[in-house]
């Protein structure tokens, strides 16, 4: 097997990287493509994800008091924001069980290696997706899946 490098960026700018193992017979052109492909289902599966669960408002502004009605009671407001904490924390827990990036390689017949010298390298920008809970990097590959059951 061969050692493949993924530099992840964000932005045109340089995020981290990932390290899997190739099967040797890979050329550099079916690992890009591999790793095409791995990218669009992972995004495909963050889709059906923040379908299901919308990213609700994070315990830092909840909810922000300008948004609500004016005539409601202190009680009403502690309701609200009892409610959108129990939304955060669901979201939260959900979140920790998507699967990461590289488990879309690892169904390709990819193996996961941490931190050495690579044999090929590919890049693959991710734009401007901020919003969205990417999990990417060698660092905890993860094999859970939150849409399957």
């Amino acid at each position: 097997m061969k050692l493949v490098k993924i530099e992840h960026e964000r932005c045109n700018e340089y995020d981290t990287c990932s390290y899997v193992w190739a099967p040797e017979t890979k050329t550099q052109e079916e690992i890009q493509s591999d790793v095409d492909a791995a990218q669009s289902e992972y995004l495909e599966m963050l889709k059906q994800f923040r379908a299901k669960f919308p990213t609700p408002i994070s315990s830092i502004n909840n909810p922000p008091l300008n948004s609500l009605p004016r005539n409601l009671t202190v009680g009403e407001i502690l309701d609200i924001q009892a409610s959108e904490e129990e939304r955060y924390s669901q979201y939260s827990k959900q979140r920790e069980l998507l699967s990461n990036f590289e488990s879309f390689l690892y169904i390709r017949g990819y193996v996961g290696f941490h931190e050495r010298h690579s044999d090929v390298a590919c890049t693959l920008n991710w734009g401007h997706r901020h919003a969205d809970p990417l999990q990417y990097g060698t660092e905890t590959p993860d094999l859970f899946t939150l849409l399957e059951g």
